[in-house]
């Protein structure tokens, strides 16, 4: 399995429970603690965190896998089912590139952070700041996706905003002003993608749900039945529950969906949904 991740670099969808089989591993961990026994559940984590640990030592190492990208350029880490673009991917080859620009407003900072809510892509293994002390450095996984109204998808790392803060990195103008627009993304193409991949069983199942997580970028009552025909489906439910859980997180409080309760979700989607609320 290691093997596998390596060579083709796509995303296990459970997250860094995938080095092993992601159909057993996290119902085991939930059965563990469903009979009091939490200790050997965080051991089956730490393992297979380990073994993610040292992959990324592996990866980073490795001439064929960059975690560098130039700002703008298409993203090419892995197979997404809609085009994107990096933003904030910086190393040592190009470093910070933003160099001779001025600091982010506040006012910028703070929509970059309410932006930057749900962390996509979370891969095996986490990068370490290249800015850093080497006994202090960053750690981050996972990605941000960001929707702009022209119809532009941004990917940045989970470690955009360690990035902006402590290093004085400045994301380009053209994506900064697509925060600058307040109002809610409309339903669109590339939501209605993202909800048909979801339940097109021509496709593979790790493809299908590699999305998932993006429609909560989306107040709207499409979005919330296809993540509820995600939860009701069982191999979807078994599989990737967790991750349909913390998409379904925020429509809890929205108005269209008053009946919308956590205990009527199978057990994988709860303890999604309550990851979710502990990461707010």
């Amino acid at each position: 399995m290691l093997t596998t991740f390596a060579q083709d670099r796509r995303p296990p969808c459970c997250g860094p429970a995938a080095s092993a089989d992601p159909a057993l591993v996290r119902p085991l961990c939930l059965l563990l603690l469903g009979q009091d026994r939490p200790g050997e559940a965080r051991a089956v984590v730490a393992e297979i965190v380990a073994a993610g640990r040292a992959l990324s030592l592996e990866l980073n190492d490795s001439p064929e896998v960059h975690m560098e990208y130039i700002d703008l350029s298409p993203y090419t880490y892995y197979t997404f089912p809609l085009g994107m673009r990096n933003i904030g991917w910086l190393g040592r080859t190009h470093g910070l590139q933003s160099a001779d620009a001025p600091p982010m407003t506040n006012a910028d900072l703070e929509r970059l952070r309410a932006a930057s809510q749900r962390v996509a892509s979370e891969m095996l293994g986490r990068h370490q700041c290249e800015w850093c002390p080497s006994h202090a450095r960053y750690e981050g996984n996972g990605e941000y996706h960001y929707y702009a109204p022209d119809g532009e998808v941004y990917a940045a790392p989970e470690m955009i905003l360690h990035y902006v803060t402590e290093h004085g990195y400045r994301p380009p103008e053209v994506f900064l002003e697509s925060l600058r627009v307040s109002d809610e993304p409309a339903w669109d193409w590339r939501a209605e993608r993202l909800a048909t991949l979801l339940h097109d069983e021509s496709e593979d199942l790790e493809f299908r749900a590699i999305g998932l997580i993006d429609l909560a970028h989306w107040k709207h009552p499409h979005a919330l039945d296809a993540l509820l025909r995600a939860a009701r489906d069982p191999e979807l439910a078994d599989v990737v529950g967790d991750y349909i859980g913390r998409a379904l997180e925020p429509f809890l409080s929205y108005d269209f969906a008053p009946d919308l309760r956590t205990e009527d979700f199978p057990e994988l989607v709860r303890w999604g949904i309550d990851q979710a609320q502990q990461r707010r």
